[in-house]
């Protein structure tokens, strides 16, 4: 171990499903209707008082005022978003842009995990004084790799990650997950300590190990147009090495869904509503995933400030230089917040009341 991070403000392990539990059991059931299993075709104007009518893979329809697009880095809402803002410009430059912000980009990195922990009495019976027992998380450094385990209570779930960074913004064909033979892992971490190889060989023999090709979406220019707006990974996809992504969608939510309910946005004032949203969260969301990426390459030792070759590793000094830009690199989660964020929404809300 080089250099230990402590977070004064407390990281939270939160499972997704746990998530989705607690969110629809605060759900208004008189006033909401969830409906499961609906996959999104596309999405029209009628031109009726500005709806929209929506298709879905299932032969059904629905109307809606707002089109909220919260459907991942796949979005279709994305797709019908941008494909329309293109069609309507005849700037070329636009045009590109445009349509450059569709197809999800791959990072150039391949993440190797399993769903399944390692119990932690294991870890314990072989090495007492193994690394991922002692903090909640542990990053593993290398050049273009790194791994990471993390502490869930009872057990040690690991990944590893593997960087091509001369493919990072390509297209990338074929499946994005795969099924892969544990030997692939084992051959990705030749040659590492051996505490990181012990994790690896103490997963069950019959354990499935899967290869993710990890997307983002291009830095959109915006997003909001018109009644259509997106969030989350719909407009911000990102690199998971801050573990960031989940929590800007949902700070995306919660400011979107207090500026609409607040009582100065109305039909006729919808449209400011929106563009306060999207002024306020979007450059914000675009910081986070650059500092995400940015993690990524000092983790694995290709970022231009902390720079090392395959055959000529850090220096002691340098690498606690590189733990200290780490640990900067994380401050600002200390800071601000959702809260902050509606102050500010908020007093432009009723700046746009009071010039009405």
């Amino acid at each position: 171990m080089f250099y230990e991070h402590k977070m004064p403000y407390g990281p939270i392990v939160l499972q997704r499903r746990d998530l989705c539990e607690m969110l629809v059991e605060k759900t208004n059931q008189k006033t909401c209707s969830i409906h499961y299993s609906k996959k999104l075709v596309k999405y029209d104007s009628t031109g009726a008082d500005g709806q929209f009518k929506l298709h879905f893979d299932d032969g059904t329809t629905a109307s809606a005022d707002l089109i909220i697009g919260a459907d991942g880095i796949h979005s279709t809402v994305r797709k019908f978003f941008f494909s329309d803002l293109a069609s309507a410009t005849s700037d070329e430059a636009k045009k590109e842009q445009y349509l450059r912000c569709i197809e999800p980009r791959w990072s150039g990195t391949y993440m190797y995990r399993t769903n399944m922990g390692i119990p932690k009495e294991k870890i314990q019976e072989l090495n007492p004084e193994h690394p991922s027992l002692k903090v909640l998380s542990t990053i593993w450094c290398g050049k273009d790799k790194h791994g990471l385990t993390i502490d869930q209570g009872k057990m040690i779930t690991f990944s590893v990650y593997h960087s091509i960074p001369s493919a990072q913004g390509s297209i990338r064909e074929g499946s994005r997950t795969e099924d892969v033979d544990k030997q692939e892992v084992a051959d990705a971490l030749a040659g590492w300590e051996p505490a990181l190889q012990q994790i690896l060989h103490l997963h069950d023999p019959d354990v499935q190990y899967s290869r993710w090709a990890i997307h983002c979406v291009e830095p959109i220019p915006q997003s909001v147009s018109g009644n259509v707006i997106l969030i989350g990974d719909a407009a911000h996809a990102m690199t998971p090495h801050q573990g960031v992504g989940g929590g800007q969608a949902v700070e995306d939510s919660h400011l979107l869904g207090r500026i609409l309910a607040h009582p100065s946005t109305t039909k006729q004032s919808l449209k400011h509503a929106l563009q306060v949203y999207q002024q306020i969260r979007l450059p914000f969301a675009k910081i986070a995933a650059q500092r995400s990426l940015f993690n990524g390459m000092m983790y694995e030792f290709n970022h231009p400030d902390y720079f090392y070759e395959a055959g000529r590793p850090p220096s002691k000094d340098e690498l606690v230089r590189l733990g200290k830009a780490i640990e900067e690199s994380f401050k600002w989660l200390g800071q601000g917040g959702c809260y902050d964020d509606w102050d500010e929404a908020e007093r432009k809300l009723l700046e746009q009341d009071i010039g009405a």
